[in-house]
């Protein structure tokens, strides 16, 4: 079986579902320049539907990774860069987007207010987190029916329990966020997943992502200058 990391089919769908859900929440708007921090293989960055003059630029600790991938990976732009230490200048993008890295990082507060530097006026910093108090429930249930969870699934859940989902509105307490506009993308996740969830509300399935959903996406807006 294909590693779910270097299946491109696996990883176009979740560019799609991606940028469908942006959209949706009005987050969209063609980007000149966009960052994934923590790009891994980097196919999802080179999945997105963008022109072509769009600059795509991926990072990540791991270049094996990326240089996996190989040929599949056109049109990107492969920085090898820890989280904490971005090599990118004030305001450089105008997309940040970092998903299912939060996880691993130590100090992911300083890696969270080191990417908002990295925002533009009026741009969009993404970033997803794992619902640990549901996994961490959920998990146990599903091995006693003979599923059971790897330990880096484990580890993701333990080490998501740090975070507080209900702080995402106000920037996890970081000055950097402050006076960001908050949207709750999940809702918008669960949509572009499951399209029979669009004639739910909203704010009903903001409500219930606390209780079934994989993990949060958050976003926040910088205020134009």
């Amino acid at each position: 079986m294909i590693p779910k990391l270097f299946n491109t089919a696996e990883r176009a769908a979740k560019a799609r579902q991606f940028q469908c859900a942006l959209s949706a929440a009005r987050l969209w708007h063609p980007p000149r320049k966009i960052l994934d921090v923590g790009c891994g293989t980097g196919l999802l960055l080179a999945n997105l539907d963008v022109p072509l003059r769009t600059c795509r630029v991926g990072c990540d600790v791991r270049a094996e990774l990326y240089a996996h991938a190989g040929a599949r990976n056109t049109g990107i732009d492969f920085i090898q860069a820890n989280v904490n230490e971005l090599p990118f200048s004030h305001t450089s993008f105008d997309l940040v987007v970092c998903m299912a890295v939060m996880e691993e990082l130590a100090n992911w507060q300083d890696a969270l207010a080191i990417m908002a530097y990295c925002v533009r006026p009026g741009g969009v910093l993404y970033v997803t987190m794992t619902n640990g108090k549901m996994l961490s429930q959920l998990y146990p249930l599903l091995a006693r029916t003979g599923i059971k969870r790897n330990a880096a699934e484990w580890s993701y859940v333990h080490s998501s329990l740090r975070f507080d989902e209900r702080q995402a509105r106000y920037g996890f307490g970081l000055n950097e966020l402050h006076s960001w506009r908050y949207v709750d993308v999940t809702p918008y996740l669960m949509r572009a997943n499951l399209s029979f969830l669009r004639a739910v509300p909203v704010t009903l399935l903001a409500y219930t992502a606390r209780l079934i959903a994989p993990s949060f996406g958050h976003a926040w807006i910088k205020h134009p200058a």
